[in-house]
């Protein structure tokens, strides 16, 4: 009998803390879910930028009505009067002891950067289990969770440089097969859809190999990456959904058509050399065979009626004139790409703009010819300007490289094979994006082109 109330004893008593434990463990979530609740609910009424009383005073009552209701199953009860010293307001709910501060200065070390009136601190505490630890002349401990969270003007530290531009289209911007797309350290993706679909969101891959670089990635919708093996493959930056929803970030008008009207290159030279102007034919005019297209002292090529390369055609440009005696075609094709200022105006003619009206048809660029076209500071260092709503395909075997290329009405289809590569100085905006195949896709962002505005920074600190 001595023995068996000796057992009985460590029985009950483990059982006890067993209990109690678990009581605990059910506490501290309810006590965790409502600091959460409510640090986040009151952040939104903080001030983004300087110390605001009125909006710190309605942060707190809104936190810590919001905890209240994650504190407790069933209708919320009162909160009452809160007892207020400085920035701390303190509220007695039956067991729990509810605190809220804002503006609030985390401990040293913690949050830099970030201003103490764009913080607010919630903290609840709550009796822990004493069913049977009272049993073993054991007393309960306080159990307490806190939460930080921060309401900021988010930072737009990086430019526009794969852009996408329609409002709700899921899959607007799209990876597939092996395309590797790198974009400079400036340059981030923006993504404008609205798109919140599970399966294909408005940012989708598919397959396995494909792979983004880019030191910023933002969605106004969803995200649907698909997994990709192996890791190094994979996009480099977790995207962050939800940005501010954003217009063309170029908003160029229409160019005026030229005066001067021209047909066509034609011929089996091989070497053509090609004026900027209008050019109307009907049936578009296509660049093609084995011959080295040279365009001339840049300016704006309006094509009446789309334009297309293909086979061996290249596609170089001149920054000076043709003159006699005639100059070399070293000298010819000495086109460097334009430089950005500052303020984000293009110096250096550079190359030429090619041009497709609303109405025009697409732009075709396909074939095994380089491809050396800068834009051309007029026209905001544009070299591709589809203004057409049927979109355009850049698709070849050689290397391609162009100033910006700006499609906002249309879908513009991007690809190529093993070792093309794709190699864009400035934008690339579009209605919708896609990008295949295995080649390499370079885009150099300016520092000084727009940036992108990712809106309000609301979230847990910790």
């Amino acid at each position: 009998m001595v023995l068996f109330a000796l057992v009985l004893t460590t029985l009950l008593g483990f059982s006890a803390f067993a209990v109690d434990l678990g009581y605990d463990r059910q506490v501290v979530a309810h006590l965790q879910s409502g600091t959460d609740a409510g640090a986040l609910a009151g952040a939104r009424e903080l001030p983004k930028g300087a110390a605001d009383a009125t909006k710190a005073t309605k942060a707190r009552n809104v936190a810590a009505t919001y905890a209240a209701r994650g504190l407790f199953d069933g209708p919320t009860p009162a909160l009452g009067t809160p007892t207020c010293s400085g920035n701390t307001c303190t509220y007695t709910i039956r067991t729990v002891t509810l605190a809220v501060t804002s503006p609030y200065t985390p401990p040293s070390g913690l949050d830099a950067g970030v201003g103490a009136q764009n913080l607010i601190y919630v903290q609840a505490c709550q009796p822990g289990g004493s069913f049977f630890r009272k049993a073993l002349s054991s007393n309960a401990s306080t159990l307490c969770r806190s939460s930080v969270a921060r309401h900021i003007n988010a930072p737009s530290s990086y430019q526009f440089g794969l852009v996408t531009l329609d409002p709700h289209q899921c899959g607007s911007l799209q990876f597939a097969g092996n395309s590797d797309t790198v974009l400079s350290a400036t340059g981030g993706v923006a993504v404008n859809s609205d798109c919140a679909d599970s399966n294909l969101g408005a940012l989708d891959s598919s397959g396995s190999s494909w792979k983004l670089q880019s030191n910023f990635i933002g969605v106004v919708g969803h995200a649907t990456l698909a997994p990709c093996s192996p890791p190094s493959n994979c996009v480099q930056t977790t995207p962050t959904e939800g940005i501010t929803p954003f217009s063309d970030p170029l908003g160029l008008s229409m160019p005026t058509q030229p005066l001067l009207s021209l047909p066509c290159p034609s011929g089996n030279a091989p070497i053509q050399l090609v004026l900027a102007g209008y050019y109307g034919d009907s049936h578009g005019c296509t660049f093609n065979g084995n011959v080295t297209y040279i365009f001339l002292g840049g300016g704006l090529y309006y094509f009446a009626h789309a334009f297309n390369t293909n086979g061996g055609a290249s596609l170089l440009c001149s920054s000076v004139q043709l003159t006699l005696p005639p100059v070399s075609l070293t000298s010819l094709v000495s086109c460097g790409q334009p430089t950005w200022n500052q303020n984000g105006s293009v110096n250096n003619a550079g190359g030429p703009t090619f041009y497709v009206p609303p109405g025009g048809g697409t732009i075709s660029m396909n074939g095994s010819g380089s491809v050396n076209l800068p834009g051309n500071a007029n026209y905001a260092g544009v070299s591709i300007w589809q203004g057409d709503t049927t979109g355009g395909t850049i698709n070849g075997t050689a290397s391609f490289q162009l100033g910006t290329i700006y499609a906002p009405n249309s879908t513009m289809n991007f690809g190529g094979t093993a070792g093309n590569i794709l190699d864009v100085t400035g934008m690339v905006i579009a209605k919708n994006v896609s990008i295949g195949g295995s080649f390499t896709f370079d885009i150099h962002v300016p520092g000084s082109a727009p940036a992108i505005n990712v809106g309000e920074d609301n979230g847990l600190e910790y």
